[in-house]
């Protein structure tokens, strides 16, 4: 028997997501075993007239379930997060990206993990990545299931799938709540929650499908990359004392040199040695 734990899920959206893969994404959620209590769609600055379409179109066949809430200008995920804490209903909180699938069971599998270890704080699972169509599977993120084992392997890579996961609101605004980096705002809170002593978990299965390829890699490149948006994570990382100093040029060596070789060769490592 599953508790009944009441959880909001989480899609923001913004002006370059395509209507049909938010068409894909939304209906994932909706096709649930196990329904949320409440989907919040944010609206991160003003959106294209077709996707807004597709937004009504949807809260206007699910009054009881969505919710909008719609943003002037685009204020980037991190704060629309922060700004999620407090809007959301319920306790428990789901993040849904709006290009990505979840498997028809994700909520069932992940409400009945949380009401047999309730100590959990956030709970994230495995992922498949696909490219072009949902069926062009091309690998897998496959991370330790355990505490313990997260807590190690975050100091190198993200221990969580982001877009797998559902927390506790309240433990993330007692551990502080998003902070202000431009980007890797989600590798900061959980290595912060981490360190002070929250408690993780992942389910050893692949629960959601995620849009990737070689456009996502692509952005994932280059100097500024590294200097704008991972090296100020591995700053606040090492300044919580999360990670040593040995752990901390390590990580700045070993992310600097994946930035700066070329894409055909950043593509194999993560295919051949990141990814399952």
């Amino acid at each position: 028997m599953i508790k009944n734990i009441e959880f909001s899920v989480l899609m923001p959206i913004y002006f370059k997501e395509k209507s049909e893969y938010f068409q894909s994404a939304i209906e994932s959620i909706l096709n649930q075993t196990l329904l949320p209590n409440e989907i919040l769609i944010i609206e991160d600055g003003k959106i294209p007239d077709d996707l807004e379409k597709e937004v009504l179109k949807y809260k206007d066949k699910y009054p009881d379930i969505i919710n909008i809430l719609r943003l002037e200008k685009n204020i980037g995920i991190g704060k629309v997060r922060a700004l999620a804490m407090e809007k959301c209903k319920y306790d428990y909180i789901a993040f849904a990206d709006s290009d990505d699938i979840s498997r028809n069971d994700r909520f069932e599998k992940q409400i009945k993990f949380l009401s047999e270890h309730p100590e959990t704080d956030v709970l994230g699972s495995d992922i498949t990545e696909f490219d072009g169509v949902p069926e062009n599977i091309y690998s897998k993120r496959m991370l330790p299931s355990e505490h313990s084992q997260i807590y190690q392997f975050n100091k190198y890579r993200m221990g969580i799938n982001n877009n797998t996961v559902i927390l506790k609101r309240k433990s993330v605004l007692d551990a502080g709540n998003y902070g202000k980096l431009k980007a890797f705002e989600d590798y900061e809170l959980y290595s912060r929650m981490l360190k002070k002593g929250y408690k993780f978990a992942n389910i050893p299965e692949c629960l959601v499908n995620m849009r990737a390829g070689a456009e996502m890699m692509n952005r994932r490149q280059g100097v500024k990359y590294f200097v704008t948006c991972e090296l100020p994570c591995m700053n606040e990382m090492f300044k919580i004392g999360y990670i040593n100093i040995f752990e901390y040029l390590r990580n700045i060596f070993l992310k600097f040199l994946l930035r700066v070789i070329p894409n055909w060769l950043r593509n194999w490592i993560y295919k051949k040695f990141l990814r399952n």
